[in-house]
């Protein structure tokens, strides 16, 4: 029997600001029980999330993009109830010439419901 890749997955996507959630955790808009915090640094962004997932490295996959040239997104982690994101200037492109940065970015997380 056929079934819908889509009917398997939920998807979340957000645009975060550089400056959301720098003095404690703030919500993100239209995304409910999720959070931002850039815990007082400016590169990183830990996303706080309500999925209780299990296996989270084979459960939710993000997409990340940067809103300013030459930055490069990292995710850093991913947890049953977060995923952190940082970032980086690079002028080159390359990760062994990068320095920490604050940027905007977007975010789509895609969460598989059943693995």
């Amino acid at each position: 029997m056929y079934q819908s890749f889509f009917s398997n997955v939920k998807t979340y996507s957000a645009y975060i600001d550089k400056h959301q959630g720098f003095n404690s955790p703030e919500p993100i808009p239209n995304i409910e029980g999720w959070t931002v915090w850039k815990m007082e640094q400016t590169e990183i962004y830990k996303i706080t999330h309500n999925l209780e997932l299990t296996n989270p490295e084979h459960q939710l996959h993000i997409i990340a993009t940067p809103m300013n040239a030459n930055t490069i997104l990292i995710i850093d982690s991913v947890a049953s109830n977060e995923f952190t994101i940082s970032t980086w200037r690079s002028d080159s492109g390359r990760l062994d010439d990068r320095f920490t940065t604050a940027s905007s970015f977007t975010f789509i997380a895609v969460q598989k419901l059943s693995c």
